[in-house]
């Protein structure tokens, strides 16, 4: 009898410790876009935007704008990465702005979830004169929604990218060393 008091016992204090109020993660999607760097006039650099599904999120279609410094970096193209594609999704883009380009990942005849990974591979020409330094690529005006059209919470996570400094074009300076001379000498006589 005293042993079952003394576990009845620990059981209440095991049980108080726990956190009150827990409750299970609520459906929800993680866009993050990659880092990436590039010298000047470097051509599609490749960026990737990836989709992570938490608490047992269903994304079926997202669509998000991403902005970028137009002073440093242009757009060359936007592809379908991976996981959107092999859920037989289609990709759209367009750019509102020269620094802004907005994306939508969809398909009209399937409602298959899209799994973790690259949704879109954004590819970038760092421009000629690009002065060296980070810039940020940042997600915004972002929604997914689930197989049945329902909206999904999206969190975003943005990236850098890093223009890289050119190697110097100075030439390197000569160092003057000796070189053999061969002088005549004359025979003994």
């Amino acid at each position: 009898m005293r042993l079952s008091r003394c576990r009845a016992v620990l059981l209440a204090l095991v049980l108080l410790a726990l956190p009150m109020g827990v409750s299970a993660q609520s459906p929800s999607g993680l866009l993050s876009a990659g880092d990436a760097s590039g010298l000047p006039g470097a051509t599609n650099v490749a960026v990737t935007i990836s989709l992570d599904s938490q608490g047992g999120a269903e994304i079926a279609g997202v669509n998000f704008d991403l902005t970028f410094d137009d002073a440093r970096l242009d757009v060359s193209d936007v592809v379908i990465g991976s996981a959107a594609d092999d859920a037989g999704k289609v990709l759209g883009w367009s750019r509102p702005s020269s620094n802004r380009i907005r994306v939508i990942i969809y398909a009209v005849a399937n409602q298959n979830v899209i799994d973790d990974g690259a949704v879109a591979v954004v590819r970038f020409n760092v421009l000629g004169g690009a002065a060296p330094g980070d810039s940020d690529l940042n997600l915004s005006n972002a929604a997914a929604g689930d197989p049945d059209a329902n909206p999904v919470d999206l969190s975003l996570s943005d990236g850098t990218f890093r223009v890289l400094s050119p190697p110097s074009t100075n030439p390197p300076t000569a160092t003057r060393t000796p070189t053999p001379t061969r002088t005549a000498t004359r025979p003994r006589t």
